[in-house]
């Protein structure tokens, strides 16, 4: 048997990293958005090496899968950083500020003004009928 039936990669090619980028693109999701851009950059990296003979093919599927994770996690990211954006520069962020939002309600306010009973005046007399 040749080292290549044994290991499943020939001697002259560099070994594939699909697990590490497969790793890189879960974590994407799981701990920290940065990692996608990871996965993407040595999926797209180690892919065309693979298709140019100096990488083994056989974690081509992993680093394929591992690449499309990070790319979903990068834009679904950026999405959503782009949402909070818009609702801070349309005013609408007060909701995020916890301690503030009790200060910024508005206060109901009465500008009618008061007046007690006892200011008003009294109803004029009716005159007598019949003339004088």
């Amino acid at each position: 048997m040749s080292a290549s039936e044994v290991g499943g990669a020939r001697a002259d090619v560099a070994p594939h990293r699909g697990v590490l980028v497969l790793i890189m693109g879960i974590l994407s999701w799981m701990v920290c958005p940065f990692f996608g851009i990871v996965a993407w950059v040595m999926g797209n990296t180690d892919l065309a090496e693979m298709r140019a003979g100096r990488m083994d093919r056989s974690g081509e599927a992993m680093t394929q899968i591992g690449k499309i994770i990070g790319i979903v996690s990068v834009i679904l990211n950026v999405f959503a950083i782009l949402i909070v954006v818009v609702l801070f520069a349309l005013g609408m962020g007060s909701f995020f500020m916890v301690g503030k939002a009790h200060m910024d309600a508005p206060v109901e306010r009465n500008d009618a003004p008061q007046i007690r009973i006892e200011q008003q005046m009294p109803p004029m007399p009716k005159a007598p009928e019949g003339g004088r």
